[in-house]
């Protein structure tokens, strides 16, 4: 897997970057069987919509800040992290833009050290050295990966 597998077209404003007040008025997407017809609702038009035997499908996933940008250290030169999986407390797999080898040196906003252990196609660990975990690390410091920023200044 690579960072740019993630990289496609699409229409920026239509992308919510704060939850909708009153939040009943958000936007709900609607597929009725057996003509399939699709059509754009409101939450707050689900009692008019749901009859017995319908399946409503719950979307409760959270994306957390799992962005982060570093430099890699002696060379200064910048790479963005993208945290996908967590390996224990101290251990985690990542997309990384920008050229990295094993044992390369990353450092975050605020000192943060992580190094990269592990990397074959598809796949890159690694290993946190903190300070702090990588969880609250990523909560504190990290982006949103919603959209490709440029290279900000570190």
């Amino acid at each position: 897997m690579y960072l740019s597998d993630f990289n496609f077209p699409f229409d920026q404003t239509l992308v919510a970057k704060h939850p909708v007040h009153p939040r009943d008025h958000a936007r709900l997407l609607v597929m009725t069987r057996p003509a399939e017809e699709i059509s754009d609702r409101q939450i707050k038009d689900l009692p008019d919509i749901l009859r017995p035997g319908d399946l409503l499908v719950v979307n409760n996933t959270k994306v957390i800040p799992a962005r982060l940008w570093a430099k890699k250290v002696p060379s200064g030169g910048r790479v963005e992290l993208l945290f996908v999986k967590e390996i224990g407390e101290e251990h985690a797999e990542v997309l990384i833009h920008g050229r990295v080898g094993v044992g390369q040196f990353v450092e975050c906003e605020g000192s943060a050290r992580a190094q990269v252990v592990e990397k074959e196609p598809g796949r890159i660990v690694i290993h946190w050295l903190g300070p702090g975990a990588l969880r609250e690390w990523l909560l504190a410091h990290g982006e949103i990966p919603m959209e490709k920023f440029p290279f900000p200044p570190i």
